[in-house]
């Protein structure tokens, strides 16, 4: 994401201002995605019903995720009732500028999927990583030992996150010139065109590339400069993810598989220019799979064009690099 950069000092002013934080104060991100920040959240938990052992001069922006974010709101109501301070602690489920809160945060707490970790690299930040045993061949160890094993990241077991974690983030905070070794040897390891690379992840050789900011003269699809339609993977986040967040569809709910009408016809076709038909309905995992365009047409209709392009841009941070384009929202 082109906003994902090392954060400058009007970047930190402006961060905090929009989270209302202390500029006098350190600053711990805590960021587990949605499922996936039950254990941070326990931890984060423990921690504050401790007293926040250590937290002393500490603020946190807490991303609880959205399937927790009732229990967590609980919690601190009954921490405020019990009489401990929350005031310097910020949770919620989704955090609306992301590039501002790896501005003002000191140290970030985070799982250790690629793209989380192709993030803390790009924005040079003092991480402590905690992987999640719940994945494949257990990939975010791996990652996040890729960074522990060059000074790069620290990283705090899932099983043993309710004792160390938050104890770990304050000793941290602590220890300023660790804090600056991170953050500079995180950034060395920042692939900002990762996205257009493949690499062998045995011998970290390239394999392929795909174009470049400056490239000019080879043959191939230069990606970076070439405008190209997104194909069929602009559906699945434009108009079924936010349509399904949003509580417009599930992913059983019967869709007509048919057209709108548009401009006088009846637009779009599926593949080989079948218009499907009104008395036709197919379940919207099943118009995924066969890669429909009707249906996210009729999806689209229904939640109104503001939803997708909003999703697109504010969630997805999807933009044209040009923001005359940008602000022409429909």
């Amino acid at each position: 994401r082109k906003d994902i950069v090392p954060a400058t000092e009007q970047m930190k002013e402006e961060g905090n201002a929009f989270y209302g934080l202390n500029p006098q104060a350190k600053h711990i991100f805590v960021v587990g995605g949605s499922l996936g920040s039950r254990t941070l959240n326990e931890a984060m938990k423990k921690w504050i019903s401790e007293g926040c052992p250590g937290g002393s001069g500490i603020e946190v922006i807490w991303q609880c995720g959205k399937y927790y974010k009732a229990s967590i709101d609980q919690f601190m109501e009954e921490m405020k009732t019990a009489g401990k301070d929350v005031s310097r602690i910020q949770h919620s489920d989704f955090i609306q500028r992301m590039d501002l809160a790896y501005a003002v945060a000191d140290v970030v707490i985070s799982r250790s999927g690629a793209s989380s970790v192709s993030e803390l690299c790009a924005a040079h930040k003092a991480t402590i990583f905690v992987p999640s045993p719940n994945v494949t061949e257990d990939h975010q160890t791996h990652n996040a030992m890729a960074l522990v094993n060059k000074d790069a990241a620290m990283i705090v077991k899932d099983v043993d996150a309710d004792e160390k974690l938050m104890k770990t983030a304050c000793e941290l905070l602590e220890d300023t010139e660790k804090v600056a070794r991170l953050e500079e040897n995180i950034g060395k390891l920042a692939l900002r065109d990762a996205a257009m690379t493949i690499v062998d992840n045995q011998t970290g050789q390239i394999k392929a590339m795909i174009g470049g900011r400056n490239t000019t003269g080879r043959m191939l699809l230069n990606r970076a400069t070439i405008p190209q339609q997104p194909g069929s993977s602009i559906k699945p986040i434009s108009i079924y993810a936010p349509a399904i967040e949003e509580d417009y569809i599930t992913w059983s709910s019967q869709i007509m598989n048919y057209g709108i009408s548009w401009q006088g016809s009846i637009w779009p076709t599926n593949y080989g220019g079948v218009t499907g038909s009104p008395d036709s309905f197919v379940t919207a995992q099943y118009a995924v799979a066969i890669s429909y365009n009707t249906v996210p047409a009729q999806i689209l209709m229904k939640m109104g064009f503001k939803l997708s392009y909003d999703y697109l841009k504010n969630t997805f941070k999807i933009s044209t690099y040009n923001d005359k384009l940008d602000s022409a929202s429909p």
